[in-house]
């Protein structure tokens, strides 16, 4: 398995998508990536600038109603559905590597390491689970299992991407959650590395060797506009300082 297609759906976020990118270029290893960015707007300010982060970058437009700017969560995650499926008409390879554009990978071993659970018998491997579905802030599938379902959200229901799981379980295929700092709260205190203990209230992955592989933001569309407040989380300024300073 060289070759993997990530799916970028993105909002506006030229940086936040830049770092993913550019993240997943460096930590990439010996595989070959793809990037299918969808921007959900139509905005194409920072289209050449993503382009340029990589020759294997493909860009595609997907205006969304004007409304979404209103940020009601069911809006956004329609959003973010119509992104990943429109990004899902142009993979190419077996797996595909769905995820949010405010994330990075972190160590040489994050696409191993997922992949490697794919080698031990899993159908999917996600990064974190919510609500006992695997979620699309990070998700190695098989790309028939991902084309099987709607990824649409039922309100109330389902969320994003967790028709994927339910199809996993109603087929009998195994899938695997990595232990992270959202799932398992006290792996906070076998954090490793002082660079990963300044990311306050960010979600980190581990592989098994206890190494961070992969973090998220959270809430990121929103943070870069200064739409999203709470204590003892991190925001977008000090997240792009960090990541370029310690991860890039």
């Amino acid at each position: 398995m060289k070759g993997i297609d990530i799916v970028i759906p993105s909002f506006h976020s030229k940086e936040l998508t830049s770092l993913a990118i550019r993240s997943f270029e460096k930590y990439k290893s010996d595989f070959n990536f793809r990037y299918i960015v969808v921007e959900n707007s139509s905005d194409d300010s920072y289209k050449e600038h993503v382009l340029s982060l990589s020759s294997d970058v493909i860009w595609i437009q997907n205006p969304m109603p004007s409304f979404l700017d209103s940020g009601k969560p069911t809006v956004r995650s329609e959003a973010n559905a119509s992104g990943l499926e429109n990004g899902l008409e142009l993979v190419k390879t077996e797996y595909v590597f769905m995820c949010h554009s405010d994330v990075v990978a972190c160590h040489e071993s994050w696409m191993k390491f997922l992949v490697s659970k794919i080698e031990e018998g899993h159908s999917m491997v996600a990064v974190r689970e919510h609500d006992d579905c695997a979620h699309v802030i990070g998700l190695l599938v098989e790309t028939k299992i991902a084309r099987a379902v709607s990824l649409y959200p039922i309100y109330g229901v389902l969320d994003v991407g967790d028709s994927m799981t339910h199809y996993c379980k109603d087929e009998g295929l195994d899938y695997y959650i990595c232990k992270n700092t959202n799932n398992h709260p006290f792996l906070v205190e076998e954090i490793k590395e002082e660079k990963y203990k300044k990311m306050i209230g960010v979600d980190k992955v581990f592989n098994d060797n206890g190494d961070v592989i992969y973090m998220h933001l959270g809430r990121g569309a929103d943070k870069q506009f200064n739409n999203y407040h709470k204590p003892n989380k991190i925001y977008f300024n000090d997240w792009v300082k960090i990541v370029n300073e310690e991860i890039l």
